[in-house]
């Protein structure tokens, strides 16, 4: 969701933390990986940790996030302008750059993704889920991808 803190734009997300049952689980699971926490207070812990350290990661390839905070079950997550999805650029095939044969556009994604996987390894950070829909567009003077 698009919002504004102190009249700067930024993307908003929510994400409802899963109660403690074996749907909330596989949530968590799917969320921030293999392995199972029963504890809603661990879950928490764990969505703190990764808070914190997405808050001290800095990439011209990463996506920026700004802050979270928690509101009942819900965790707010603020990160910087909304930028489009890869998978949706190349499913509406809005984007001539990313077309066989037009420039360099998928390679440039390409190389703007590893890039932001290398800064993240040569800190001991594993991207758990590196995917079309973690990878984002942003236009500009040249095409860039950042990893979500």
């Amino acid at each position: 969701r698009a919002g504004s803190w102190c009249g700067t734009p930024v993307t908003v997300d929510v994400v409802r933390l899963p109660s403690a049952n074996v749907d909330g689980e596989d949530t968590f699971r799917k969320s921030f990986g293999p392995k199972v926490v029963p504890q809603r207070q661990t879950w928490e812990a764990a969505v703190r940790r990764e808070l914190r350290l997405a808050g001290r990661l800095r990439h011209p390839n990463l996506v920026e996030y700004y802050g979270g905070a928690m509101d009942g079950d819900r965790l707010l997550l603020v990160s910087e302008p909304p930028l489009v999805p890869l998978l949706v650029e190349l499913r509406a095939r809005k984007s001539p750059r990313l077309e066989p044969g037009k420039g360099k556009g998928r390679l440039t994604v390409a190389l703007d993704v590893s890039l932001a996987l290398e800064y993240l390894h040569c800190r001991g950070v594993v991207h758990r889920c590196v995917s079309l829909e973690r990878v984002f567009l942003r236009d500009g003077p040249r095409l860039m991808a950042k990893l979500g």
